[in-house]
């Protein structure tokens, strides 16, 4: 059994974008997204439907039949939990958890994978591929320019009636504002599509040169 292992970066409901471990055997069509401690967004309990439509769109995989997740800690059960999750409605949605069949031989081997990884911590799965991030670019544009932004990526937040601020799916930094000056060139300057400072203040000058 050949398996994949990667981190998702997947979106929720909280500020920061969430992180999950994925372990994957691609020619079985099952995946496992376990939980860090240290995750620094939504839990993936609680944002298991964007969780597993990232995974797909990002592996391009059909994983709805054969997803498992594994929470470190339940304080229910106050030990490691290992569940199946089954979609009952249309596309994602409805999941329901339950108790995963630790025979199953991929969610066996996928087990003593995690317990490789003590502490079950981002900072020790470092050397793997992070998958699915983005990073926000700030576009200087007008109100009538809203529908060919939309086309560099999610608009988060939109400011004075002028400045765009969008989350762009890419490599780097670099490489979303690259993106996004490719997409909008041919109407907005490029030294109106900048990277936003960590940490800036919106509609502040606050921006990193690329």
């Amino acid at each position: 059994m050949g398996l994949e292992q990667y981190v998702l970066e997947y979106g929720g409901f909280s500020a920061t974008r969430g992180r999950c471990h994925v372990i994957l055997d691609r020619e079985g069509s099952e995946a496992l997204v376990g939980d860090p401690r240290d995750n620094p967004g939504t839990s993936v309990t609680n944002a298991i439907e964007q969780v597993a439509l990232d995974l797909t769109r990002a592996l391009s995989v059909d994983v709805k039949d054969s997803l498992y997740q594994y929470v470190p800690w339940d304080v229910r059960r106050r030990r490691e939990w290992i569940a199946h999750v089954e979609f009952r409605g249309d596309a994602w949605s409805m999941p329901v958890w339950t108790d995963a069949d630790r025979s199953r031989p991929f969610v066996g081997v996928a087990i003593e994978q995690i317990h490789k990884i003590q502490p079950y911590t981002l900072e020790n799965m470092s050397d793997l591929q992070v998958l699915n991030r983005v990073f926000r670019v700030r576009i200087e544009a007008p109100p009538q320019m809203h529908d060919l932004v939309t086309e560099a990526g999610t608009i988060q937040h939109i400011s004075q009636r002028r400045f765009f601020y969008v989350d762009v799916q890419a490599d780097s930094q670099e490489d979303a504002v690259s993106r996004a000056r490719a997409t909008v060139g041919q109407h907005i300057p490029a030294d109106h599509v900048q990277a936003t400072t960590p940490g800036a203040p919106l509609d502040q000058p606050g921006t990193l040169p690329v």
